[in-house]
């Protein structure tokens, strides 16, 4: 089970996931463009996927190098994974 993420370029450096349903909002404004499908992009990179890297040119050629460290949880026993991501400039 994805624990968390963190990553310096979030807003809030650590995301935290508890057992169970896991849901991503928005603000009480309902504001466009904070950050919900980066997200779940992300989630997408870390478990392995290429949609973040195809489909989200402007997000990643913004944010530039960086790196997204993920905590997952298997059967008691932490497991901790990096995903480096370097763009050029």
């Amino acid at each position: 089970m994805l624990t968390s993420i963190k990553c310096e370029k979030f807003h809030q450096q650590i995301i935290a996931f508890r057992k169970g349903l896991n849901v991503v909002v928005g603000d009480d404004l309902a504001t466009n463009s904070i950050g919900k499908s980066t997200l779940l992009m992300v989630i997408d990179f870390i478990m392995g996927g290429d949609g973040f890297l195809e489909h989200n040119h402007d997000v990643v050629a913004e944010l530039g190098h960086h790196e997204y460290r993920a905590t997952f949880n298997f059967g008691g026993a932490y497991y901790f994974f990096a995903e480096t991501l370097e763009w050029p400039t």
